[in-house]
């Protein structure tokens, strides 16, 4: 019979594909309305840097940043901090002209994503918080889970910074990695995140195999109630900790003006 002979047939391959952007319009064409995490709302104390926690996310409230500052599903982390806990730098200078976080101890710096999202983009650089930027290289390696998907090498100009933008066509990505691979030790700096399910991603096997179980049952006269997928709706919110109105915009209608509360 038709029916059993489709639910027996084996599910399509999948295999994960990444999409590279080397520049923010062109990344926000391709994957409009992220949600963007700034680091401006930080407390700095009037200094041009100091030092925070490790594994800065949505349940950070301290001296720098105060609850609610950070999206939730965004965790950033030095991979390996040793026994620092204050194993990340809060930077208000560089040539990003925003605030910046980066690994305080020259290894690598983590961007966690739960769930996991299918677009990614921040801008980067490196240096010691105390000088301009340096001249040399910063590899960005992509994960979903423990599986690495891809990685892109930019490199930046003395005094310069660079753009990192991808998209996932399959898996989630869970984590972004970034590393220094100049000479001598820098801190990989990034700041104006975003991330957020990617414009258009390709269905998952499973999903392939029943819409077509569906349309044949539907062909057979039998009902079948019929899952939805992702909205389609996107939003985009620039959050930057601030107490107050943040614009929200879902496509296909005016901003709209929200309260977020903390707590």
């Amino acid at each position: 019979m038709a029916v059993a002979g489709l639910m027996t047939m084996a599910p399509v391959a999948s295999k994960a594909s990444l999409i590279f952007y080397s520049d923010r319009p062109s990344f926000d064409a391709a994957e409009p309305l992220l949600s963007i995490q700034s680091f401006n709302s930080a407390n700095l104390y009037n200094q041009s840097y100091v030092f925070e926690a490790n594994g800065l996310n949505s349940a950070t409230n301290d001296a720098i940043f105060a609850a609610g500052s950070i999206l939730p599903g965004l965790t950033l982390t030095d991979p390996q901090p040793g026994s620092q806990t204050q194993a990340l730098i809060v930077y208000g200078g560089g040539p990003v002209g925003s605030v910046s976080v980066g690994d305080a101890w020259f290894d690598a710096l983590d961007l966690s994503f739960t769930p996991g999202v299918y677009a990614v983009a921040e801008d980067a650089f490196a240096n010691t918080a105390a000088s301009a930027s340096f001249a040399g290289s910063i590899t960005e390696e992509v994960f979903s889970g423990t599986k690495s998907l891809g990685s892109e090498t930019l490199s930046e100009a003395l005094g310069g910074s660079m753009f990192f933008g991808v998209a996932s066509t399959t898996l989630p990505i869970t984590k972004v990695e970034l590393i220094w691979d100049g000479n001598g030790d820098g801190v990989s700096f990034v700041s104006n995140i975003a991330f957020g399910t990617a414009a258009a991603v390709a269905p998952e096997p499973s999903t392939l195999t029943l819409s077509a179980l569906a349309a044949v049952l539907l062909g057979l006269g039998i009902a079948v109630p019929i899952a939805g997928g992702r909205h389609n709706r996107k939003f985009s919110v620039l959050w930057d900790g601030r107490v107050g109105q943040n614009l929200v915009r879902s496509e296909g209608s005016p901003p709209r003006s929200v309260r977020w509360r903390s707590g």
